[in-house]
């Protein structure tokens, strides 16, 4: 985020002053991160509600952004569900300043409260030389949710940004959008894609996972289907990560989550992968025999070729 060649971390807090929320900055350095390291605060901007008011979740969800401007340092966005927004702050010299003022992304004039549920960068869905940003919400649609995909540029995303929105043509209930991650170039042109779910869909909430494509005008509207187990109420897309090229074969892999029947899945990417093909996992992880409840919980890519799977007794 400042340019200096160390990874950086962003944590949220969402029930800091009553579920006002709050998101904290460290810094990488030689030595990693300091353990007494006074972080950087980020706090909802004004206008969020504030205690007594329910409060606006801020740091429900935050991400890297990416490099939304090509400027060389690293950008973050901070999601606030309750207020229905999310924020992007941008990277400098001195880092990210609690002090900026940053970007507000907004859905559509009809998007509900669940806007912010999930945030993530998106890579460079056109191929422009700009990051961009997916955020999740869950809520609109009479939560068959949506996702909106927001573009970098050379000035960044100043002003009032607009959208473009991902949907998945879901009945209502089914919670698409709340859970989203980059998906990295899945077959090879040259794009990133993003990978977003849907945990409560199909019968018995089984789930879905969706991979929209990159491409010269963006993501498209046909994206590849990924389903777990038919019948099995394992909530497929509980978690979702990408997990970057596990097998070296220049194209981008993806983990998808289930965690109430304790598996994980990987899926390769592959050449001329299309929204017609059946797409079947290349291996799956199971819970280890002391790993616990809900496994799968989490999921995430730990380094360029390994992977990371968390357990929860919730």
């Amino acid at each position: 985020m400042n340019g200096d060649g160390y990874a950086d971390i962003i944590v949220g807090a969402e029930e800091v002053e009553v579920d006002v929320g709050r998101a904290y900055v460290y810094m990488g350095g030689p030595s990693g991160i300091s353990p007494t390291q006074e972080p950087a605060a980020l706090t909802g901007p004004d206008g969020l509600p504030g205690p007594g008011r329910g409060g606006g979740l801020f740091g429900r969800s935050v991400a890297s952004a990416g490099d939304v401007n090509a400027d060389g340092y690293g950008d973050v966005v901070v999601g606030a569900y309750k207020a229905g927004r999310a924020y992007l702050y941008r990277g400098s010299a001195l880092g990210i300043s609690p002090t900026q003022a940053p970007t507000k992304l907004e859905g559509f004039e009809d998007s509900g409260t669940g806007f912010g549920v999930a945030v993530s960068g998106a890579g460079d869905v056109n191929g422009d030389g700009y990051a961009d940003i997916v955020v999740g919400d869950d809520v609109v649609d009479g939560s068959s949710g949506r996702a909106y995909v927001f573009l970098g540029g050379a000035w960044g995303m100043s002003g009032a940004p607009q959208p473009t929105a991902l949907m998945a043509g879901l009945g209502a209930g089914e919670q698409f959008g709340a859970r989203l991650a980059l998906a990295g170039d899945v077959d090879g042109d040259g794009y990133d894609g993003v990978l977003v779910a849907a945990h409560a869909a199909a019968d018995d909430n089984a789930g879905r996972a969706f991979v929209f494509f990159g491409g010269a005008s963006g993501l498209g509207s046909q994206p590849l289907t990924l389903m777990g187990t038919p019948g099995i109420p394992g909530l497929f897309g509980s978690a979702v990560a990408g997990a970057g090229d596990t097998d070296g074969d220049g194209y981008a892999d993806v983990l998808v989550a289930s965690p109430p029947s304790g598996e994980v899945y990987l899926y390769p990417g592959a050449a001329a992968i299309s929204s017609s093909h059946a797409f079947a996992p290349r291996r799956t992880f199971v819970a280890p025999e002391d790993a616990g409840t809900f496994f799968g919980y989490a999921v995430a890519q730990s380094g360029l070729t390994s992977l990371s799977v968390g357990a929860s007794t919730l």
